[in-house]
């Protein structure tokens, strides 16, 4: 459970994620002071660690003292991210290079594209994974490749220990319907020389992340392989949900490493950012906040398609509840200025049950509500927030 009230958790997200990627000031700048004075930096960054947002704290918040100390933890968290990116790039123009050795297609997206796409120095994404995406039809082929260059499926660090998750759990688990559209993440565990001096510090701060291996630090790179954007299930054939032709046609080039590698273009990005994000929160009740520092990201750039948005959810409506609710909700946190450009009534009535479980911004921000029926001539309703 976490120190922070609701009222604090709400105002150090927004903190973050309303100024970003500008640099905080007045009301958010404040807010921030008062929860660093109240609760330290160790609390606060490992709030802002579990939403998975310290990128953004790190822009939004990089003149505050506290933020910008050497010997603290939001500036080693940084060093390690910096180290981690460098592998990324490597093993991603690594793997994208033989999957075109093999003549299986392959679309990058998030994280480490999302900042080739936008040329994005200044507020890195700071991924914890490289995202891949391939056709259905492609994925053993993929798999194969993937697996060939060193990558396995279930390994896992705990307190630095290396272990490995049965291969009937990871069969299980993505057998699961709330898996469909990726399969278990694949990992490979690599040495990081640039982190030797402050091994102990980083495996203290990230110990999930890294672990030492014959007397070196080592990082467990991660990739997520998806075959799908749809989530729980799959088109039936009825348009409600976009085709897989949807999102391969219309792909863009960057550069990662040297390499050219295909990502998605911005109009299927975005829909495709704020359909992940509301599932994850609502359904899959996942804390992480990523998909929404790079929908802020989109926005700030003048490359987040709304009206491709609103079109999409127009042609599918699978899709409508999901991107509408998050588009709200991500109004709410990072003060896009949308009011009265999302209408409730576009996806009220969407015959989509499983993508209309209601508003997501309660679970972004990470409070619920609970409410009492008391008795009517006593005073009626009460709610408790926690």
């Amino acid at each position: 459970m976490s120190p922070l009230t609701v009222a604090e958790r709400i105002g150090i997200i927004r903190s973050s994620l309303a100024p970003f990627p500008g640099e905080a000031t007045g009301p958010h700048r404040d807010c921030f002071d008062r929860l660093l004075e109240r609760h330290g930096d160790g609390t606060v960054y490992s709030y802002l660690r579990q939403r998975n947002v310290i990128n953004a704290t790190l822009v939004s918040h990089a003149g505050h003292p506290a933020v910008a100390a050497e010997d603290g933890p939001f500036q080693l968290y940084r060093t390690a991210a910096l180290a981690i990116r460098e592998h990324h790039r490597t093993e991603l123009a690594s793997v994208a290079a033989e999957f075109q050795a093999q003549d299986v297609p392959l679309i990058v997206y998030k994280g480490l594209a999302l900042d080739a796409l936008l040329d994005n120095t200044e507020a890195p994404s700071f991924s914890n994974d490289i995202d891949l995406l391939v056709r259905k039809g492609s994925l053993a082929d993929a798999r194969k490749i993937i697996e060939s260059l060193g990558y396995e499926v279930g390994i896992r660090i705990d307190n630095g220990r290396v272990r490995r998750m049965p291969a009937r759990i990871s069969r299980m688990t993505e057998e699961s319907v709330y898996s469909y559209g990726q399969v278990q993440p694949y990992h490979r565990l690599v040495p990081v020389p640039a982190l030797e001096g402050v091994s102990d510090r980083v495996q203290s701060l990230m110990p999930r992340t890294f672990c030492m291996v014959s007397g070196q630090l080592h990082l467990r790179v991660s990739i997520d392989l998806h075959y799908s954007l749809n989530l729980l299930t799959e088109d039936i054939g009825t348009r409600v949900k976009p085709s897989e032709d949807r999102w391969w046609e219309g792909t863009q080039e960057i550069r990662v490493g040297g390499a050219a590698i295909r990502t998605l273009s911005d109009d299927v990005l975005a829909w495709a950012l704020l359909h992940r994000l509301y599932v994850d929160s609502t359904v899959l009740q996942e804390t992480g906040l990523k998909s929404l520092c790079h929908i802020k990201l989109l926005w700030h750039r003048g490359r987040f398609d709304l009206d491709g948005v609103h079109e999409a959810a127009r042609r599918h409506p699978y899709l409508a509840p999901s991107v509408h609710q998050a588009l709200r909700a991500v109004d709410s946190i990072c003060d896009l200025g949308l009011q009265g450009l999302v209408h409730p009534r576009e996806f009220r009535t969407a015959a989509a049950p499983l993508m209309n479980v209601g508003d997501c911004l309660p679970a972004l921000l990470d409070f619920g509500v609970a409410i009492d029926l008391t008795d009517l001539e006593q005073g009626g309703v009460g709610a408790r927030f926690h």
